[in-house]
């Protein structure tokens, strides 16, 4: 596979968890959770285990995929019920940029891409 794919790949992931981040900014003026640093950690090795079995196998994607769709779901669901619990949404967010970013720095950065994922991008 061709550096340029991997290349692309680190820049996307980095891009996604910087932007994760400047989300995070603006959420930082809302009450936070007590337990945020419990959230955050959670959320962070959630979305690292999620995006290292992605990068792995197509398996791992539609996990990764179905993990999110139910989180959605539920969020609406607080929403519509009038029990979004405001003071996680801010360290939830942070907690995926730094899983994001934790994996695609540990596995395109530090070490290479995996194989699978170079192979699925590069079919796309």
């Amino acid at each position: 596979m061709s550096n340029t794919v991997a290349d692309a790949i680190v820049r996307r992931d980095l891009l996604l968890a910087l932007a994760n981040v400047g989300v995070v900014v603006p959420l930082s003026m809302l009450r936070w959770s007590p337990g945020w640093p419990l959230v955050g950690a959670g959320v962070a090795v959630g979305m690292f285990l999620l995006g290292a079995a992605s990068d792995r196998s197509r398996a791992g994607t539609w996990v990764l995929v179905g993990v999110g769709s139910l989180a959605i779901v539920a969020l609406v669901a607080a929403a519509v019920n009038g029990s979004v619990p405001v003071g996680v949404v801010p360290p939830a967010i942070l907690g995926m940029a730094v899983g994001v970013a934790t994996n695609r720095i540990l596995f395109g950065v530090l070490n290479p891409v995996p194989e699978a994922r170079l192979r699925r991008e590069a079919d796309d």
